[in-house]
């Protein structure tokens, strides 16, 4: 059995692997790196103070999300450096901005600087060029150049910047999110 040390210094790795992958990792407070490593263990069911049952879903954690940021970061550099390559269906817009989605989800360009998110992304938006929009079932989100991970379901819309900022506008009201912060 795996001790809760190592999990943590995993999760820790997980971490520091996702953020440095896209690039120049952001400056990260405390408050924010221990709530993208709450968000991690919400989503993927692992306690942090208690020993995990295996190694493996930890493991896969990581490998999962360094390949997730890697293709993302390869994404970027082949489409976002040549506005003339004609990209395949679904990564990216004609403005150099691109997304990597996850099994099921799904973007549908609806305008050059305009798409509908369904299910997870990651999006790095070309700054610089107006407004880009992102539309979900429970909300919208406006971006100046930046990137950002969003996870859009019909019952909730949540977002974490990576570099730069969003804001983020539902029924619920408005909230401009900053690097580091979802």
């Amino acid at each position: 059995m795996e001790s809760s040390v190592e999990g943590e210094n995993v999760l820790e790795r997980n971490v520091t692997t996702l953020l440095e992958a896209g690039g120049d990792a952001p400056r990260l407070s405390d408050i924010a790196r221990a709530r993208i490593r709450a968000r991690l263990v919400e989503q993927h069911g692992v306690a942090t103070g208690a020993p995990a049952r295996t190694r493996s879903p930890l493991i896969a954690i990581g490998i999962g999300l360094a390949a997730t940021a890697a293709a993302a970061l390869i994404v970027t550099r082949v489409v976002g450096d040549d506005p003339h390559v004609v990209t395949p269906p679904g990564t990216g817009t004609r403005d150099g901005s691109t997304w990597l989605v996850e099994p099921g989800a799904k973007v549908d360009v609806l305008g050059l600087r305009h798409v509908r998110v369904t299910g997870a992304a990651l999006l790095d938006v070309a700054p610089g060029k107006g407004t880009f929009v992102v539309e979900t079932a429970r909300g919208r989100i406006e971006v100046l150049g930046t990137r950002f991970l969003v996870q859009a379901t019909a019952d909730r819309t949540t977002a974490a910047v990576v570099r730069g900022q969003i804001k983020l506008a539902s029924a619920d009201g408005e909230v401009v999110l900053h690097a580091g912060e979802q």
